[in-house]
């Protein structure tokens, strides 16, 4: 199977930033076709790159109308840097890239808490800004790989726009990319839609049921704790885990990690120190930030006078 463009449009990041969300409102339009499986970082996998777009279409993209918009909302491909690309610059020449960003002190503290709810984090967040704004470790951590086991160190720079948007722009045409804040989008849903949708070459007006709906909001999910800990010690689930296909089973993570509400980490916010370190180090970035795109992003902390 094959489509005209390869993929018509991908949604880059940043993760915990609302992307879900976009995910949401646009796989309900019919003119837009996305896998019902969110985040399939095809171009940031060596081993699936290495199996070609074409591989990577008919997994996806099976029975999908070949007049529709292709696209795929995965925010690791930010992260992932020059190496995803160069690779989408090279094999979807004609596509157009979305990327929403958050505030980026409100991320860092999202992306913290999510690895915390996970198992993987034990640090209080004051001790990790403190090591991870120091220049030395940013300098190192803005050197791992996507799929890195320290991503747990790179909760700051990841939260870094203005440097991750640069290498975006030197591969790609300006008017190629479009961004967006999570802020504004919530604030003005509706306007903000619209512009995605042109951008895309849609008409605007296209309004799903669920317009209003925010999703990945941790704190209003289920706790499914206590059934994850029974399946682990059943033998005869953990036999059917093993004979599902790898993506099913990314899936129901994905699934699991979305619904999982019980958030672990200490307090509802962060302390006053870690956020004025975390205002010192981003407030050059997103200065930086707002020259690239050409406006003044609506982080009133980060913004000089």
């Amino acid at each position: 199977m094959t489509h005209r463009n390869g993929l018509d449009f991908l949604v880059v990041g940043a993760r915990k930033s609302g992307t879900t969300t976009l995910f949401e409102h646009l796989r309900r339009h019919r003119r837009i076709h996305l896998p019902p499986e969110k985040e399939i970082p095809f171009f940031a996998r060596d081993d699936w790159y290495e199996k070609g777009l074409g591989w990577y279409l008919d997994r996806f993209f099976a029975g999908a109308d070949a007049d529709a918009l292709w696209g795929t909302i995965t925010p690791q491909y930010m992260e992932d840097g020059v190496r995803s690309i160069r690779r989408i610059a090279r094999d979807c020449p004609s596509a157009r890239l979305i990327a929403m960003l958050r505030n980026p002190i409100d991320r860092t503290y999202s992306a913290y808490r999510m690895e915390v709810r996970r198992g993987r984090e034990r640090r209080d967040f004051a001790a990790v800004v403190a090591e991870q704004v120091r220049p030395e470790h940013a300098e190192r951590a803005r050197s791992l790989p996507w799929a890195s086991d320290d991503r747990i160190d790179t909760y700051v720079v990841t939260s870094e726009y203005g440097r991750l948007l640069e290498d975006w722009y030197g591969y790609l045409p300006r008017e190629r990319l479009l961004v967006l804040f999570t802020e504004t989008y919530a604030e003005r849903t509706g306007t903000e839609l619209d512009r995605v949708l042109e951008f895309l070459g849609l008409a605007a007006g296209f309004r799903p049921p669920n317009l209003d709906a925010r999703y990945n909001v941790g704190s209003r999910s289920r706790d499914l704790r206590g059934p994850v800990r029974w399946l682990r010690a059943a033998q005869l689930p953990r036999l059917f885990w093993r004979l599902l296909p790898k993506a099913r089973r990314d899936g129901v993570l994905r699934w699991y990690w979305r619904h999982q509400a019980v958030d672990s980490a200490p307090g509802g916010k962060p302390d006053r120190d870690s956020v004025e370190l975390l205002r010192r180090h981003f407030r050059p970035d997103v200065e930086r930030l707002g020259v690239l795109v050409g406006r003044t992003p609506p982080w009133p902390d980060l913004v000089s006078g």
